[in-house]
């Protein structure tokens, strides 16, 4: 069975790599545009090689002008047949940070594909700079596509999703890797 998103899934982890070290050289120089700009032509460049036809639905720079990829913008060759996705990035989280030498700056991206002949994006931009996002392999992904696919984890208490996914994992919570971005 051909899985598109495992096929081209390194290149979306290569093309934030290369963001995040493209813009690293503005680490503490107090230019968060120049950073947020690196980022983006890093982010390009890897998607110019990539045979997908990726549209941003979800992405960066409209609330401060800064550089950015926006909305409707295209990543890939767009060559026929390819697989299509919806992406979601920001190149640069956090830019003052970076610019500041703070800590706490990320390059961010998500995609899903698109089923062919859909006319309808699949994810969904909706009118916020800021939300809240769970994120987990694919052993948890299975599992809890099973048990409740239209589960709302982002209601439910952070003490009873570790638990959770600590159980479906075979883990205690206390070996969960949990990162928390605020």
């Amino acid at each position: 069975m051909h899985d598109p998103e495992r096929t081209v899934e390194f290149e979306f982890v290569r093309a934030t790599e290369n963001a995040a070290l493209n813009a690293m050289r503005f680490i503490g120089q107090g230019d968060k545009n120049a950073a947020d700009a690196a980022a983006c032509d890093a982010i390009q460049g890897v998607f110019d090689l990539v045979d997908i036809r990726g549209e941003v639905v979800i992405g960066e720079g409209i609330k401060d002008n800064a550089p950015g990829i926006f909305l409707g913008d295209r990543l890939g060759k767009w060559t026929p047949q390819t697989p299509r996705f919806n992406i979601a990035l920001d190149p640069v989280d956090g830019t003052t940070n970076l610019s500041k030498g703070s800590p706490n700056a990320i390059s961010v991206m998500a995609a899903v594909e698109v089923p062919e002949n859909s006319a309808e994006s699949v994810m969904r931009n909706i009118p916020s700079y800021y939300s809240h996002k769970v994120s987990y392999g694919p052993t948890v992904a299975r599992v809890l596509e099973k048990e409740d696919p239209q589960a709302n984890f982002l209601d439910a208490p952070l003490e009873k999703t570790l638990h959770r996914m600590a159980k479906i994992l075979q883990k205690r919570v206390g070996d969960l890797v949990v990162l928390v971005l605020h």
